[in-house]
């Protein structure tokens, strides 16, 4: 399996002092008792984390942050976090559980009208497929998320998807 459209972070040293400063902020938002701010602080440090290469970190932060968003029956806040667990579960390789998760996440945006996690579900699910070698069902997931995005008017997350599907053609050969 080889990673298919893995994000790099631009400054390493610049994330890691990022995740400090969550740390310090997950810590007070726990001790306020205040769940939107702890909430959105593990979100953040464990999708810094997954890019830092930090994947166990990544797991407990988003972990928490599903656990908690379910327990507060945030819709959009679960939805973007099964899919910042999903793909941190990606990047440790473990694809059945990262894919699972993903679809979990389309399902509920999907049934809850978050058109935007439609699309970012549909995307993230397309590059899991793909490391997996399933070139067919990643294609289906990222036209889903190109359809999405156009019909949202969102150019830059079109391009984005766009992208994808021309690479996608490009391993797709080699593979054959």
């Amino acid at each position: 399996m080889r990673p298919f459209l893995r994000d790099q972070p631009d400054d390493l040293q610049l994330f890691a002092c990022e995740v400090e400063q969550l740390q310090a902020e997950i810590e007070d938002a726990r001790l306020a008792g205040d769940e939107a701010r702890l909430l959105a602080a593990l979100g953040r440090a464990g999708d810094l984390c997954r890019a830092l290469g930090q994947s166990r970190r990544a797991v407990d932060a988003l972990e928490e942050a599903v656990a908690l968003a379910r327990t507060e029956r945030d819709r959009a806040r679960l939805a973007a976090n099964l899919i910042r667990l999903g793909t941190a579960f990606q990047y440790a390789d473990e694809h059945a559980t990262a894919e699972r998760f993903l679809r979990e996440a389309l399902a509920l945006a999907e049934a809850e009208g978050l058109g935007p996690y439609v699309g970012f579900a549909c995307q993230h699910l397309g590059k899991c497929l793909a490391e997996q070698g399933r070139y067919g069902e990643a294609r289906d997931a990222f036209d889903r998320a190109l359809g999405v995005r156009q019909e949202a008017g969102d150019r830059d997350l079109a391009a984005s998807t766009r992208r994808a599907l021309e690479l996608l053609d490009r391993v797709e050969a080699r593979a054959q």
